[in-house]
């Protein structure tokens, strides 16, 4: 398996793109492309140190792929935790929204019902002002 192959394995349980990985490491997109195509397959340490911590990997298992990626399952749980942790405040939101519009939608209807009882209320004093 090449570097390419072990770091797109990353970036899939990520759920990211090359390009946000190139950005969250601070390499350019022709670094990600010449990986893809094998033709810089031995990064700088300090780029295999920024994947390695990024992706919570030993420098090792990305060269190699011989060494156990450390902490995976913490990895996953914490990601897992993270995306709850979003939805949890996106549901928080969405609630909120409903309420604020079921108030104004409250406050439409009493204004309308209001608009028919001063309809009706007009309609009988133009009767009497008439006859």
């Amino acid at each position: 398996m090449s570097l390419w192959e072990r770091i797109q394995i990353l970036i899939d349980s990520k759920g990211i793109t090359a390009y946000e990985l190139s950005r969250a490491i601070g390499i350019s997109q022709s670094t990600i492309t010449k990986w893809k195509k094998g033709i810089d397959v031995k990064p700088r340490k300090e780029i295999l140190e920024k994947l390695a911590e990024y992706f919570n990997v030993t420098e090792d298992w990305l060269r190699t792929g011989q060494e156990m990626k450390q902490n995976a399952t913490k990895n996953q749980v914490s990601n897992e935790l993270n995306r709850l942790s979003i939805y949890d405040e996106s549901m928080k939101a969405i609630n909120s929204l409903i309420s604020q519009n079921n108030d104004y939608i409250q406050l439409i209807l009493k204004n309308t019902e209001l608009i028919q009882e001063n309809t009706e209320f007009l309609k009988e004093l133009r009767k009497t002002l008439l006859n």
